[in-house]
């Protein structure tokens, strides 16, 4: 019997697929979209530009819905761009920001991302996606020479809440 995929590995594996299928470019190589329990790159398997797709520190939010036994669920999944940055502070930047811009511009279309996760068969009612952003450039990690750019995603889903 094969295993149920949970709603929020579902989501997060629909949402490398929404990105890869956006053919970011700009740089060579262009970016490879990655799924991660944490947005971070290996250095001995990631080819850079990576967009690494982990679930968010934050947890999901359970709100009740109605009376019905429904609760609205928000799954949080984040999308880091990462890239080299070799301590160089122009090169890139602009696509950097513009890849991350594109990517915010498609998870707004609620109607195109519900119709896509219906048709990856996500049974979750996902009603809106609504994106938060990250830092666009963390300062941290410049010293250690990668540039990490980002945003979340809150996935909303009405289920039934079990007993």
């Amino acid at each position: 019997m094969p295993a149920t995929l949970s709603t929020y590995d579902a989501l997060l594996t629909s949402t490398a697929a929404i990105i890869t299928a956006l053919n970011l470019s700009g740089t060579t190589p262009a970016p490879t979209v990655a799924v991660r329990k944490l947005p971070v790159q290996s250095e001995t398997i990631d080819q850079l530009p990576l967009i690494c797709i982990p679930p968010s520190e934050d947890p999901e939010e359970l709100e009740l819905f109605s009376f019905e036994n429904e609760i609205d669920v928000v799954y949080h999944v984040d999308i880091v761009i990462i890239a080299p940055g070799n301590r160089d502070f122009v090169t890139n930047l602009d696509q950097y920001l513009a890849w991350r811009q594109q990517i915010r511009r498609c998870f707004q279309d609620n109607i195109a991302i519900n119709a896509y996760l219906a048709g990856q068969g996500i049974t979750a009612n996902i009603w809106k996606a609504e994106t938060y952003p990250l830092t666009p450039l963390d300062r941290s990690q410049i010293n250690i020479l990668y540039d990490y750019s980002g945003l979340s995603v809150g996935f909303y889903s009405l289920e039934q809440r079990d007993n």
